[in-house]
């Protein structure tokens, strides 16, 4: 699986002068006191990959030895190791009432963060109703301690209608909120870029992958897995980069369901989306009127997954993309990198 990933360069500074002794020589007060600077800096890589079978079904219970990563073509050492399954033990929330707010989810984070991004301002009012019909199944089915979020574009920003919470009620009436809703005027000459950007600034501060349902009407958003194919545009270096720094996968669905009669460009959007979610270690899904059972599928698989890092030689920080190509041994098996895009870090010191 070949991807582009962001060198994340962390350094520590550590400085300090010896105390004077009490013993000091009160005849020697102008000795100079000796001191030491102690520079670390540590560089590390991470990387998270879904290993399913053609069906979509994650794979368990691979070991470290069967992952390979190169970067740039040069062979890696794993650093650490970590396969997360979807079944470890989840603190229960502590829901919140009225306008009371807590954060207790990033002391307590889920063994995934899941998202669900209602994009209603691309979406027409039947496919809208039939969409809030496949939302209700769908959260009703929910396990009781696995919470979602619900962020919606409202107009030219992005709204949160629901914090991380595993109270269906609560999520149930934030859809409420957002569906019916007009589409506005100009609707269709709108960019997806301030989307993801407002919704990456949120997802910062929240530690480990991110998983965000998008239903929309169709992408215009050149997305490609490899930026440097971008030459001349806009410059989405810095949505790429807040999408890797945030860990966000992309799952793009057609809240249009199966049409009969595609409109005209369909099949480009179905192109976007797809990259996308290629872009970013998602998938999109598309040409189905199961909604709900798309995003089941999307909850209870993609919460396994494969956390793997490295720490990356003889940096330079020159800004420059850096190509990384993840393998796994034995076994017909689909792989899809989380990190995939990104670039080297800059010093900022």
């Amino acid at each position: 699986m070949n991807g582009l990933v962001r060198w994340i360069l962390v350094a520590t500074w550590l400085g300090g002068a010896a105390l004077a002794s009490t013993a000091q020589n009160a005849d020697n007060p102008q000795t100079p006191q000796s001191g030491y600077t102690l520079q670390a800096h540590a560089r590390e890589v991470v990387t998270d990959v879904t290993v399913t079978d053609r069906k979509g079904n994650p794979i368990h219970g691979l070991r470290e030895s069967a992952f390979h990563i190169s970067d740039n073509g040069k062979p890696q050492h794993i650093g650490t190791f970590e396969e997360h399954t979807g079944h470890e033990p989840s603190t229960p929330l502590q829901e919140s009432s009225g306008n009371v707010f807590s954060n207790d989810v990033v002391l307590h984070p889920p063994r995934v963060f899941n998202i669900l991004l209602l994009d209603t301002v691309t979406i027409d009012l039947p496919d809208q109703m039939y969409l809030r019909q496949q939302l209700d199944h769908f959260i009703q089915a929910l396990p009781s301690d696995e919470p979602f979020a619900i962020f919606a574009r409202n107009s030219e920003h992005t709204v949160m209608l629901a914090n991380f919470t595993a109270d269906h009620q609560k999520l149930i009436h934030a859809i409420d909120q957002e569906i019916p809703r007009l589409l506005p005027p100009g609707f269709r000459m709108m960019t997806d870029i301030p989307l993801l950007e407002e919704v990456c600034a949120y997802l910062e501060q929240y530690p480990g992958r991110k998983n965000v349902l998008w239903f929309n009407g169709g992408s215009a958003l050149e997305l490609p897995v490899d930026p440097t194919s971008l030459t001349e545009g806009v410059d989405l270096r810095p949505l790429y980069d807040q999408l890797e720094r945030a860990r966000v996968a992309l799952y793009p669905i057609d809240a249009r369901g199966l049409l009969v009669a595609p409109p005209r460009g369909f099949t480009g959007q179905k192109m976007l989306m797809q990259e996308e979610a290629d872009a970013t270690g998602g998938h999109a899904i598309t040409d189905t009127n199961g909604l709900a059972d798309a995003a089941k599928h999307i909850a209870d698989s993609d919460s396994s997954f494969y956390t793997l890092t490295y720490s990356p030689q003889d940096v330079k920080l020159d800004n420059r993309w850096h190509k990384v190509n993840v393998q796994v041994d034995g076994g017909n098996y689909e792989r899809s990198e989380e990190r995939r895009v990104g670039k080297e870090c800059r010093s900022r010191w």
